[in-house]
């Protein structure tokens, strides 16, 4: 029992060291995946937590000031929040309105988020019980990556050539 525990605890901390990120915009915002836990469920499902990042995650001064709007949604299985991380609340917003979740699973998240601070950022479970592509938009970028055998695809997070709409059909990117 006790190699068991070891094992499964040997598995927790090399999961968690999965982490891509990418830069989303000629300001320096950039995007963070990184994955946080996965525990598997019945019937071959596996919830996967994925923590998402955005921002000036380098702190350089005079970036992040951007709307960035987004969305998560993966092409099979489904998602829900899990956390919400560093949203300006109380921030300024169009209209004066606050940052928040806009839309909660089960096909996929949006959020609205000016990001005035440095970061904002949440965590997603998504549940599968297959390899699936994950689309992701943060404000005018698009892009994706990939859950395979319950765990992130590292290097995997990638612009992407289609805008995906959560709503309906993707369309060629301009």
């Amino acid at each position: 029992m006790r190699g068991r525990i070891l094992l499964v605890f040997t598995l927790l901390l090399a999961v968690s060291a999965v982490a891509m990120t990418i830069r989303v915009d000629e300001s320096g915002n950039m995007l963070k995946v990184e994955q946080r836990a996965t525990a598997e469920l019945e019937g071959g499902r596996r919830a996967v937590n994925i923590f998402l990042e955005w921002g000036n995650l380098e702190g350089v001064d005079g970036v992040g000031f951007q709307k960035f709007n987004g969305f998560v949604a993966p092409e099979h299985g489904e998602c829900r929040v899990v956390d919400v991380r560093m949203f300006d609340h109380g921030g300024k917003y169009e209209n004066g309105l606050d940052d928040k979740v806009t839309h909660d699973g089960p096909a996929y998240v949006r959020w609205r988020a000016s990001t005035v601070g440095k970061t904002d950022g949440l965590t997603v479970r998504v549940i599968t019980n297959r390899d699936t592509v994950v689309h992701i938009k943060v404000g005018d970028w698009h892009g994706e990556f990939k859950i395979a055998a319950g765990n992130l695809v590292e290097d995997s997070l990638q612009e992407s050539t289609s805008v995906w709409n959560p709503d309906g059909p993707a369309i060629d990117a301009p």
